[in-house]
């Protein structure tokens, strides 16, 4: 803000220097910086509030009103230089901005993009490489210009779009997903045995779970299937149970009770094993991917722990005033060590 240069400051606030010097006060600055900008001194101002009632409320209203946060930076960058690195990292962020700690130069691409270019012309014959050349060539050049556009005439930013349709890229990418993809068919079908008349499947099976733990599951699953076809089989070939003639001299209550099957109650012991081991096997699967993350945690610290700061316990009350004890004592020690020391010296001599 350029102020108003004068010969001498003026006594007389006419209206045209009040309406200015409150619209100064309303852009944020001060009333010592509105009064110089106008001509006038800062006890001209305040004789002149207490004078008219009308300008002290204007004045008032002024100093009341939202500053503005870029005028305020503007000022705070005239009188620090952290106000001013703040606001030309906002205002030019493409010079002025922090780069990030994994940003690189435009020789560092270029010399990535060689080499791939060289590693693709390694991978076909001699007599294509002067076409491959030239095709990965205008690729490398137009997706330079893309990523480094302020590496044009002039140093001007520019952000043109970058070509978003790879149909060639897209189905290769897409071949080399169904290549690694396999199918998992049903727990029944894989524990059915293979009839001559059924063709085997080309599928390749690949568990997600180790093999010996697939074993076990599968050992379990036809130990199952085994128990229930046997518990079937013994309900369907048994008989009715025929009462004793002491059981009708019973009370009736006692004679209208049913007999309870001990197939039931095996059936129920049976399935309250299986349902038994098959929480077991969900802890030991917990504790495995509990035992995988310790060691990744072990192996990539930083990565779990990304400060050993955090972690520190805070210092007991008393704590460093002890260890200045301690420092002291051990250096009267070392003292008195070396005055023993030397009178022993002089004795000797």
């Amino acid at each position: 803000m350029q102020p108003y240069y004068t010969h001498g400051s003026s006594r007389v606030m006419t209206p045209e220097r009040r309406a200015k010097l409150c619209e100064l006060l309303a852009e944020s600055h001060t009333l010592e910086e509105a009064s110089e900008a106008i001509g006038v001194s800062i006890r001209t101002v305040q004789r002149e509030r207490k004078r008219d009632e009308d300008f002290d409320h204007e004045v008032l209203l002024a100093l009341q009103k939202t500053p503005d946060p870029l005028q305020l930076m503007e000022q705070a960058a005239r009188k620090h230089w952290r106000a001013a690195a703040w606001l030309l990292e906002r205002r030019n962020p493409e010079e002025y901005a922090r780069k990030p700690v994994n940003a690189t130069s435009a020789k560092k691409v270029a010399t990535a993009l060689r080499f791939v270019q060289e590693m693709a012309l390694e991978a076909v014959p001699a007599e294509l490489h002067e076409v491959l050349y030239k095709h990965v060539q205008a690729a490398i050049d137009e997706a330079f210009r893309h990523c480094f556009p302020t590496m044009g005439k002039w140093g001007t930013p520019k952000f043109p779009r970058l070509p978003l349709e790879t149909p060639l890229a897209d189905v290769q990418a897409c071949n080399q997903r169904e290549a690694n993809v396999r199918i998992l068919p049903d727990c029944a079908d894989a524990l059915r045995p293979a009839s001559p008349t059924t063709p085997p499947s080309d599928v390749a099976l690949r568990s997600p779970i180790g093999r010996v733990e697939a074993a076990e599951r599968q050992a379990l699953e036809v130990a199952r299937r085994a128990a229930v076809a046997e518990l079937k089989r013994l309900l369907t070939e048994q008989s009715p149970a025929e009462l004793s003639p002491k059981t009708r001299e019973a009370t009736p209550v006692a004679c209208d009770t049913p007999p309870v099957d001990p197939l039931y109650v095996s059936f129920e012991e049976g399935e309250a094993v299986l349902t038994q081991q098959a929480h077991e096997r969900e802890q030991r699967q917990s504790h495995l991917e509990f035992r995988r993350a310790c060691d990744d945690a072990e192996q990539r610290p930083s990565v779990f722990f990304p400060s050993t700061a955090a972690v520190q316990q805070p210092p007991k009350p008393g704590a460093r005033r002890y260890e200045r004890q301690k420092a002291r004592a051990a250096e009267k020690k070392a003292k008195a060590a070396r005055k023993r020391a030397q009178a022993q010296r002089r004795r000797a001599a």
